[in-house]
């Protein structure tokens, strides 16, 4: 149910895993197939090309792991003063561009066809790509065109997880989510494998890789132009209001636009406000943004810190084991993080307090990683600390969903979450990124810039992980025998279906 103050705006808000799509007007000429005309082979093709697309989204972020490894090994002498601020940038300001397009991202899918929007959002990802694989090494010229390909990059991000709610048979939603999302870890490990076959394989620099990028998003472009509309738009315009994964102005008929963008502000400050008066919304929040920054930072900095430790193998190697790591313990973290929460009955209306329970074990282990990484300094030492926190702060990740999914009312869930992944791209991966990299810029060797980072990256759990055992025990401990606002019981399709949909544009994790 969407928040009414005045005609004036409302808020866009993506789908809600907890709100029956019954409840949603649907265009009665569309029929009783979800998304309306298109077979389901169709829909399948069609769901085949958003994998691609994602991974292709994300190619660039497994490229600039093996651009820090090849920066922080010092090939290129005339970047050593200028390398911390040149890797944060391949990262930050993509996810500054990821932050801004979100918010516009709504306006246009509703202004123009889907098809159109996608088309001309992968044709500018190309060219920024292009560019940037073309252009040398200017820090400024890196930063614009980072941002603009991350404000490109949001629009599929947008609009993907309505596409698969609207088009795919419902007793697969969430296994069609998960699939898509799959293109997240795919595209990040392709560009790490690519860049690093090309920079330690072929004495080349890592930007053949990201015109390799920019050219494959080609293909995937005409086959979008060519493929039928109806694959692709949704038909059912009320729908995609009220779903859509953006934060947007909705106009009303004969409304001024100083009228709506005061009536935005206004509604966006109320509800701002009845999100601040819970407390447990934002400890969760918090942790998530910590977490996230650490997660950046590590995305970027585990090559080099694998690679100059004592015993380690070759770059090449050291790269691949750090791309498959920065893959993999994640998830074995959030398939472990799940399975115990939903033992502890962490995912029952009303049982907040075994959910955090669980919550703080995980990340508690994870900020063991801190004062471990201070005595590692062997290759295969370094590795289990990055493996550690990895899996501690991917099992914290379903717990939090399904701690914020029913903490608050349903109406304020979908505006939450997004201004949640606002902060996360703007907090996490933009702005304590580039603090770190300003610390590690003042020491005269990269690899003691390098090793400080890493360091500052762990011993930022310790606040995370104090922050959440507060928030435990703050929570009662006796449980409510409803959930807020009348939330049944969690299942895993439900976590699954909304951690999905979130881990599409945070990629760090």
């Amino acid at each position: 149910h969407l928040p009414h103050h005045g005609p004036a705006a409302m808020l866009l808000l993506e789908r809600d895993p907890l709100v029956r799509a019954g409840e949603l007007p649907r265009d009665p000429s569309l029929g009783d197939c979800p998304g309306g005309l298109p077979t389901h082979a169709a829909r399948r093709d069609t769901l085949f090309l958003w994998v691609v697309v994602v991974a292709l989204m994300h190619f660039d972020r497994g490229a600039a792991s093996v651009a820090a490894m090849d920066i922080v090994l010092n090939r290129y002498e005339e970047m050593e003063q200028l390398s911390f601020f040149y890797l944060v940038a391949l990262l930050a300001w993509h996810s500054i561009g990821l932050a801004l397009g979100s918010m516009v991202a709504g306006a246009a899918f509703q202004r123009a066809s889907a098809k159109l929007v996608l088309v001309l959002s992968l044709a500018t990802n190309a060219i920024a790509l292009f560019l940037l694989g073309v252009q040398a090494h200017g820090l400024v010229l890196t930063a614009l065109l980072r941002a603009v390909s991350g404000t490109a990059a949001s629009f599929p991000l947008a609009y993907l997880p309505l596409w698969v709610d609207e088009f795919s048979p419902v007793q697969a939603r969430g296994r069609w989510m998960a699939i898509v999302q799959l293109g997240t870890p795919a595209g990040q490990f392709l560009g790490v494998f690519l860049a690093s076959i090309v920079t330690f394989g072929f004495r080349a620099s890592w930007r053949y890789a990201v015109i390799v990028q920019a050219l494959a998003l080609i293909p995937a472009m005409l086959y979008l132009l060519v493929m039928p509309a109806r694959q692709i738009d949704v038909a059912n315009v009320a729908s995609l209001s009220a779903r859509l994964d953006s934060l947007t102005l909705y106009s009303s008929e004969g409304s001024t636009s100083i009228g709506h963008l005061h009536g935005l502000l206004r509604e966006v400050r109320e509800i701002m406000q009845a999100v601040s008066r819970n407390p447990l919304t934002v400890s969760i929040s918090t942790v998530l943004c910590l977490l996230h920054s650490i997660g950046a930072g590590l995305a970027i900095w585990t090559g080099p810190y694998l690679a100059l430790g004592d015993g380690a193998p070759p770059p090449l190697a050291a790269v691949l084991v750090s791309g498959c790591t920065l893959a993999a313990m994640p998830l074995l973290g959030t398939c472990a993080g799940a399975v115990l929460c939903e033992r502890w009955e962490g995912f029952k209306a009303g049982h907040h307090a075994a959910a955090l329970r669980v919550a703080c074990a995980f990340v508690g282990l994870a900020a063991l990683a801190a004062p471990a990484s201070a005595v590692a300094a062997g290759f295969a030492a370094r590795l289990g600390v990055v493996c550690l926190w990895l899996f501690g702060a991917g099992a914290f990740l379903p717990i939090s969903v399904g701690i914020l999914m029913t903490a608050m009312p349903s109406y304020l869930r979908s505006f939450s979450a997004i201004s949640s992944v606002l902060v996360f791209h703007l907090v996490g991966f933009a702005l304590v990124p580039g603090v770190v990299a300003v610390s590690m810029s003042c020491f005269s060797r990269s690899s003691h810039g390098l090793g400080f980072g890493v360091g500052v990256a762990f011993w930022t759990t310790v606040p995370a992980a104090v922050l959440l055992l507060l928030a435990y025990t703050r929570e009662p401990k006796s449980t409510a025998p409803v959930g807020l606002s009348g939330v049944d019981d969690l299942t895993f399709g439900d976590i699954s279906y909304e951690l999905a949909r979130r881990r599409m544009s945070t990629a760090p994790l």
